[in-house]
């Protein structure tokens, strides 16, 4: 979600100077917000692990084939002049061959490219690819603000204190986690 919410963010205001200092909810009244949601924005490329045909299941890596797609999104010019971004989840599933070829886009980025990787596993990515990211580390959500999270996404809380804490508790600070709890 935070990946897709700073897309968002760079695609409205392409211009640093005149954005605003935080990344606020996206409108969803805006096109570039439909746009970035549907997955139909030429500014973003979003890589996950491929499906298999045969057994319908997601494969276990993402595979080389998947980030070379990021050799093409990166060889043609940008609509509108602005940002593109590539977000690549998750990274640490990465296989060698993918690795290493992600490895030279990192290397060379042209301008006005962002790179988000999520992980889970910092470790499992390759040390050259650590060397050249911006750590930005999640933490769980609080009790408080998991129940304003759940209760902007439309889902009502337990009346019960007790309910809502084991509600938060069981969730471990995941909003994705409490609704499926709910």
């Amino acid at each position: 979600t935070l990946a897709f919410q700073l897309a968002n963010h760079l695609l409205s205001y392409p211009d640093y100077a005149n954005a605003p200092e935080r990344v606020s909810p996206a409108d969803p009244k805006s096109s570039i917000h439909r746009q970035v949601a549907t997955g139909a924005h030429p500014g973003v490329l979003h890589l996950t692990r491929p499906l298999n045909e045969k057994t319908k299941a997601f494969k276990s890596a993402l595979t080389v084939d998947e980030i070379r797609r990021i050799n093409r999104f990166l060889s043609m010019t940008s609509h509108d002049g602005s940002y593109r971004v590539a977000i690549i989840d998750p990274a640490d599933d990465m296989n060698t061959n993918a690795a290493n070829a992600l490895l030279k886009n990192l290397e060379e980025p042209p301008s006005k490219t962002l790179f988000i990787l999520i992980v889970n596993s910092p470790g499992a990515l390759l040390p050259t690819i650590r060397s050249r990211c911006q750590v930005v580390r999640l933490s769980a959500l609080g009790e408080a603000d998991l129940a304003g999270a759940l209760q902007q996404a439309g889902f009502t809380l337990p009346d019960d204190p007790t309910a809502r804490q084991s509600l938060s508790a069981r969730a471990g600070g995941s909003v994705r986690q409490a609704i499926l709890l709910t």
